[in-house]
């Protein structure tokens, strides 16, 4: 998992920082991170450093000291000192500014001090448990090393640089223009601005071998001219060596600091890592590891930076807006990444922009909404809540707990499931608020209606889904449009709230433009283009372009485009995005070797039945789209008894209505699909009551299985109640052979698509309508299956089959699915069939209540649980027990496959969890099983596959790509 030497990022040798080799010359090395330890502490209060060489001379790492009296640092950049230390000043060095900490200045060593978040003591109020300890994975420890190898080199050679320096008196004869040719770098206009606005900025010829200060403001002057320099340095093949040895020449050594911190600040870009560590503006401690995007980094370093300009220190601007008496309360409530996008969301608010907080799943974005509907209700509003899906109204009490705003908040539901409205303690499973009963509710909407946000009365919000909006101009539009009227709204789950096309598009659209305020929630904002148009708040508004317009450029424009107008609204501080990391949890694939033959020969017996439905289906249609020819003629009145049109003229030809039929194969993938599933049921179901069991003797504790699926099957039982063949009541006991009949069955249909245009409109195929040689196929095929169903175990229902097995080993298991037909398992050794009712269906909050707090062991979700559950090792929830994955199918959407995972790894949470994906030998599912980890690897730090399956292999390449396609079709054209 480390790049070998000479690798992009790495910088040493041809490819990296470094530059080419000379002969003799010591290779350069690349950048380094930043080094740093942690420790718990109080604000300001100083802890035992070590020293040790690390960085480059005057490098500023997190948590860096130096001399002098001690003194608790406002508005102080990440990485320097801002959580305590000290400053001062010592005989030789000028005074250092109030938030500034420097480095001792001693031979290339530096002196690191352990970054101190929050109150230290858990006597002390506002202090916060660490997060589980993370472990160093082998990969990490090499990386490392590699790490450590190019910070000691680069250390050395910057430390020559100075060294030999001081010798020697600063060229400042020559213009900048003639160092930049004498250095070989070409000298764009670009380059001439960066080096006219840094000669102004720092004069030239005047060497300071003392004082060797960093001025905040000096410092944003004069970032973005290092910006263009370094990159037509880069551009020409410059080492970082003689990017320092050149502003050395033009400016003297006074220049150090700000490099320093430049460098420090564009780690990411300038290493070529994907993802830099998230260094908060606010001095309120994190609660996990977070880490942000590095082109994102510093466009978002920039926008808090200006903040600061604006508002001052942001944790006493978030402070006193939310009314927290001192910090300890602010900071208990909310982590450092938290104050810092709270803080932008209500400067934008104050300011008539808007925020879009796009933070990763499990990074705590309910507490930024909580606080904000309690900033807007300080503000003597009625602020309106929008989200997906009502059970979401319950996390919003959480989190108003987590703020400690809970007293204040009294909110009107606007809703129409009253159990899937209830808003319970997630803690305890019970209900604080109710939905009004049907006619006090419609009341209600029409006193909003006539009169706003009076008419709420003792009520301080709404909540709200975007269901409820959906119907053009029904009440709940009408009442919510006269509340929106200078009032704020948070905008949960935006991209669900998105598309200019769409009735709740275009309404919100309308009341948005009348609010006073918006924030937008989202962790996938500008998923599809569509999605842009909701964002109008924001600085999108000021596109010199309609909204189809800039919907068909973002079309055209891709991802290069999106991204480029994502790093814009960074940067106007109008959007912030931040990552959860996965380093150091596990994250396996297993490859069940076990059941390999059996699993060969089941899917042997399956698949040749697949193929002889497709030979089926192929004759079916060639004789089903004779009749084409019959039916323009005005030869036939009738097909299979369903009326068809032709032998019209129309511009002197024949027309008439046209029949086809689906093909199979179109969709055989879907049945290939559901059978790997159903041969991973046994493998997930054993392991999932072994993950429960544990192992005492050996120190292996109990775990809660979280296992995700994709299919639920409910349209194959849908099928079989259709045909009759099981009724509520009965003996539920299905097999795959049953699933093979559904798709025969299917088969016979046909389609009429009329002449005149509009859909086609499909009918069944009467059996004995069809040629003899098509009955015979398809009752060759029936009695394949027949012989199937009574021989084969493989489970039809794999959901249902997981959930027997679990509760006979004495366990209990719930699932959150869409599903309306399951298994009764009161009885496991009898179960039946059984509906579930629709207030059954919506009790999600009952059900992640028992699943938290220990009732329910384990848990099944398809999509249906991939937003709005958070089922991790809260403090709060009685079970501690470590959460697992088990992944019994990918998501074919990566974005809601991750939104999956995200449910058991979110913040403040006691255990990390762990994340297994169960597979087969089966050759069909080496290749999604390859997209989907190709897809993942960016994104996950610790992917290993188990030592026997075919994925242990980290990259594996996907054996469906360019060069494949093209020897395919060389060998169709050469044969």
């Amino acid at each position: 998992g480390v790049a070998p030497a000479g690798a992009p990022g790495l910088g040493v040798g041809e490819e990296g920082l470094g530059g080419p080799k000379e002969a003799g010359e010591r290779p350069e090395e690349g950048l380094p991170g930043p080094i740093r330890t942690e420790a718990l502490g109080a604000p300001g209060e100083r802890a035992g450093g070590e020293w040790r060489p690390a960085g480059a001379p005057g490098e500023l790492p997190a948590g860096v000291v130096g001399p002098g009296e001690e003194r608790e640092p406002r508005g102080a950049a990440p990485g320097y000192g801002e959580r305590g230390g000290m400053a001062g000043t010592e005989e030789g060095i000028s005074p250092i500014p109030e938030g500034l900490r420097q480095p001792e200045r001693t031979e290339g060593a530096i002196r690191i001090e352990e970054p101190q978040p929050g109150a230290g003591e858990p006597t002390e109020e506002g202090y916060r448990e660490p997060g589980p300890e993370r472990i160093p994975g082998v990969g990490d420890q090499l990386l490392e090393q590699v790490r450590e190898q190019s910070t000691q080199a680069l250390q050395e050679t910057l430390q020559e640089v100075k060294e030999t320096t001081k010798t020697v008196e600063p060229t400042t004869e020559k213009s900048p223009t003639e160092l930049l040719k004498e250095a070989g770098v070409e000298v764009t206009e670009g380059l001439k601005d960066a080096m006219k606005g840094l000669h102004e900025l720092f004069g030239g010829g005047k060497v300071l071998t003392t004082g060797l200060v960093l001025d905040p403001d000096f410092y944003r002057k004069a970032k973005p001219h290092f910006k263009e320099s370094w990159k037509q340095f880069h551009a020409a093949g410059k080492t970082l060596k003689e990017f320092y040895n050149y502003f050395y020449k033009m400016f003297g050594e006074k220049v150090f600091p700000y490099l320093d911190r430049f460098i420090h600040e564009m780690r990411g870009v300038l290493t070529g890592e994907l993802q830099v560590e998230y260094e908060t503006m606010s001095k309120s401690p994190l609660v996990d590891e977070t880490v942000i995007p590095a082109n994102q980094a510093d466009a978002t370093r920039t926008a808090l930076e200006r903040l600061v300009e604006s508002v001052g220190d942001i944790d006493e601007y978030v402070r006193t807006e939310m009314d927290y008496k001192d910090m300890a309360d602010l900071y208990k409530a909310l982590a450092g990444d938290q104050v810092d996008a709270l803080a932008l969301a209500l400067y934008n608010m104050q300011n008539d922009s808007a925020l879009i907080e796009d933070d990763a799943t499990g990074l705590g974005k309910g507490r930024v909404a909580a606080s904000v509907i309690n900033w807007a209700i300080r503000q003597g509003k009625k602020p309106i809540f929008f989200t997906e899906k009502p059970n979401l109204f319950s996390d919003l009490l959480r989190d108003m707990k987590g703020i400690a705003k809970e007293k204040e908040f009294k909110p009107l539901i606007m809703a129409s499931n009253a159990e899937a409205a209830s808003i319970r303690d997630l803690t305890t499973g019970e209900v604080a608020y109710r939905l009004l009963p049907d006619v006090e509710r419609g009341r209600m909407y029409r006193q909003i209606q006539q009169n706003g946000q009076e008419a709420l009365g003792n009520h301080s919000s709404l909540l709200t889904t975007y269901s409820q909006i959906n119907r053009e101009n029904n009440i709940q539009q009408q009442a919510l449009r006269t509340l929106a009227k200078d009032n704020y709204i948070i905008i949960d789950e935006s991209h669900n709230a998105s598309g200019a096309t769409s009735n709740t598009g275009a309404y919100m659209g309308g009341i948005l433009e009348d609010a006073k305020g918006v924030i937008y929630l989202s962790a996938t904002w500008a998923k599809d283009p569509k999605n842009i148009p909701i964002y109008f708040r924001t600085d999108i508004s000021k596109a010199n372009m309609t909204i189809p317009e800039l919907v068909d450029a973002l079309k055209n424009g891709g991802v290069p485009l999106q991204e480029i107008i994502s790093e814009l609204l960074t940067e106007r501080g109008q959007l912030i995005h931040r990552e959860k990391i996965y380093k150091n949890i596990p994250m396996d694939t297993f490859t069940d070797k076990e059941n390999l033959a059996r699993d060969w020969e089941t899917c042997d017996q399956m698949t040749e039945v697949m193929r002889d439905i497709i030979d089926f289906d192929r004759e079916k249609i060639d004789w089903i789209k004779g009749f084409n020819n019959q039916i323009k003629n005005g030869n036939v009145d009738d097909v299979m008894g369903v009326p068809v049109e032709g032998g019209i003229v129309e511009e002197g030809r024949k027309v008439g209505d046209t029949v086809d039929a689906s093909n199979f194969s179109a969709t055989v993938h879907n049945a290939v699909r559901v059978l790997l599933m159903a041969l991973k049921a046994d493998r997930v179901a054993t392991e999932a009551i072994a993950a429960l069991k544990g192992d005492p003797e050996h120190g292996i504790e109990s775990k809660k299985p979280f296992i995700a699926v994709s299919n639920t099957m409910e349209t194959f039982i849908d099928d079989l109640i259709e045909s009759g063949e099981i009724k509520p009541k009965d003996k539920f006991d299905v097999n795959f052979g049953q699933i093979l009949g559904k798709y025969l069955r299917r088969t016979l249909r046909f389609r009429v698509k009329p002449y005149t245009g509009g859909p086609s409109i499909s009918h069944p195929i009467p059996f004995d309508s069809m040629p003899e040689n098509l009955q015979k196929m398809y009752r060759d095929i029936e009695k394949k299956i027949q012989a199937i169903t009574e021989s084969t175990d493989l489970p039809g229902s794999p959901i249902d089959y997981i959930k027997q097995k679990i509760i006979q080993a004495g366990f209990q298991v719930s699932e959150i699915t869409g599903r309306t037909f399951i298994a009764d398992l009161s009885d496991p050794q009898k179960p039946v069939l059984r509906m579930r009712t629709e207030k059954e269906k919506a009790s999600r909050n009952a059900i992640i209540t028992g699943y938290n707090n220990g009732p329910i062991d384990a848990l099944i979700a398809n999509a249906a649980g991939a937003g709005g559950l958070s089922i991790h090792t809260d403090p709060a929830f009685k079970d501690q027990r470590e959460r697992f994955f088990m992944g019994m199918q990918y998501e074919l959407n990566i974005d809601t496959e991750l939104q999956k995972m995200g449910r058991i790894n979110r913040k403040g949470q006691t255990k990390l969890p762990g994340y297994r994906y169960f597979m087969t030998e089966i050759p069909a599912e080496l290749r999604p099983a390859a997209v989907h980890q190709r897809k993942m690897k960016s994104l996950l730090a610790n992917t290993t596959a188990n030592p026997d399956s075919s994925l242990r292999q980290k990259d594996i390449p996907d054996m469906m790509n360019k060069h494949g396609d093209k020897i395919a079709s060389d060998w169709l054209n050469n044969n």
